[in-house]
């Protein structure tokens, strides 16, 4: 008689997930492109902090789970070795298309670059009052990193908080309850420095966007795998209590998946009605409207990671799953391009070939590669080995480097 499935059953990968992914990537493509036609696209941003908190923490309570203790400058590297190759690549590489079709740009792209690098241009855009829904003053084809700055700060804290509340307690209803203080704290921040005259201070801070990503660490808790010396005592239990166990976990499975399909269904409407109508001009947005869209963002993603609701079979969908997969590098370059090809920032017209830019590069995705992020310090290495072809190359290097990168905690 087989054993009952434990929580650490849970599969590592949640086909749901890339769905979801691909959802939050496709609103912020088109608010890109035409803000007038999905407004409220710019929510797809809160959706990926929700996803990344829960992958982040899940990968967290993993290490520990699984090696009894965290390394925490292990974490690290392999976080920045994930990130880096291709954010390098871009910003190696958009100065140099800024030259050649949109000039006026450069000097914005110059003065971005380092903070960008360095995961820091959220807090440089706060001290210059750099407005992220203003369209006026062309804005630089690298301010779309601001995003990554944000993560890369949570990915140095959070951890730590993690471990730290573990070893006070291993409650998960106690640690949920310390994470919910933290969602507070941070909509309270945001609530007391919204300027209605400057929202860059809320928009960009770390720390006011700090609830998003902890809304995905409370189901990260919740499914996070039983300790060693709770699956030990499981595994010695008598085969008629397992059984009763076993039964009784069927009941509640069932019960849990519808509760997962119509919660999915609701949760999933609201966001998609979201891109329509949400407005990232009004003061509604500031005043909680981000809390609860990460908490509605959050039950899609339980809905998601449960691999018997309907909505993780249809968000795991072939097609969605392969432009989910390819979010990241989707996000990193989209921006650029859509800058590159407004009229407004060109002195001169662009060649005829340009137009196919766009869809020739999503259509090269189509090959299957090696991913930076499963083999990242070997990348890293890769890379540095061969800086002068690359350099000669810039564009090839940069198109290889995001055609391939696919970023689990992303």
């Amino acid at each position: 008689m087989k054993p009952a499935p434990s929580q650490s059953s849970v599969p590592a990968h949640f086909r749901g997930i890339d769905g979801l992914r691909a959802l939050a990537i496709l609103g912020v493509i088109a608010f890109h492109t035409r803000p007038s036609l999905l407004q409220g696209g710019f929510i797809g941003v809160t959706m990926f902090f929700v996803i990344t908190g829960f992958l982040a923490t899940r990968s967290v309570l993993n290490m520990v789970d699984r090696t009894g203790s965290f390394g925490y400058g292990r974490y690290l590297i392999r976080r920045i070795t994930r990130l880096w190759p291709v954010m390098l690549a871009t910003i190696a590489v958009v100065p140099w298309l800024t030259w050649m079709f949109a000039p006026s740009l450069l000097q914005k792209v110059v003065s971005d670059s380092l903070p960008s690098a360095l995961f820091a241009s959220n807090w440089v855009y706060i001290f210059r009052k750099v407005p992220y829904f203003e369209a006026a003053g062309l804005p630089s084809p690298l301010t779309h990193l601001w995003f990554l700055g944000v993560t890369m700060q949570f990915y140095l804290v959070w951890p730590l908080l993690m471990v730290v509340l573990g070893k006070i307690t291993k409650s998960k209803w106690v640690r949920s309850m310390a994470i919910l203080v933290i969602m507070a704290a941070s909509t309270a921040d945001m609530v007391l420095l919204f300027d209605p005259a400057n929202t860059s201070r809320v928009y960009y801070g770390t720390d006011t966007r700090l609830a998003e990503l902890a809304a995905g660490a409370l189901l990260a808790i919740w499914i996070a795998p039983s300790s060693r010396g709770t699956e030990a005592a499981e595994a010695g239990a008598a085969s008629q209590t397992v059984q009763i166990e076993r039964q009784a976990g069927d009941k509640t499975g069932a019960r849990l998946t519808i509760v997962c399909n119509v919660l999915g269904t609701a949760a999933l409407a609201a966001l998609l009605t979201g891109f329509w109508f949400a407005n990232g001009y009004l003061s509604y947005m500031y005043q909680g409207g981000y809390l609860i869209t990460a908490f509605i963002s959050l039950c899609a993603l339980a809905c998601a990671v449960n691999n018997d609701s309907i909505w993780s079979h249809v968000l795991g969908c072939a097609p969605l799953r392969y432009i989910g997969s390819r979010s990241f590098s989707l996000y990193v370059m989209h921006y650029p391009l859509l800058q590159f090809m407004n009229p407004a920032t060109r002195t001169q017209a662009l060649p005829w070939w340009v137009g196919f830019l766009r869809p020739s590069w999503c259509w090269r995705r189509r090959k299957p590669s090696t991913s930076w992020s499963r083999r990242p310090v070997n990348r890293c290495r890769c890379l540095v080995a061969n800086t002068p072809s690359r350099c000669r190359k810039p564009a090839t290097g940069c198109a290889r480097a995001r055609g391939s990168c696919r970023l689990s905690d992303w």
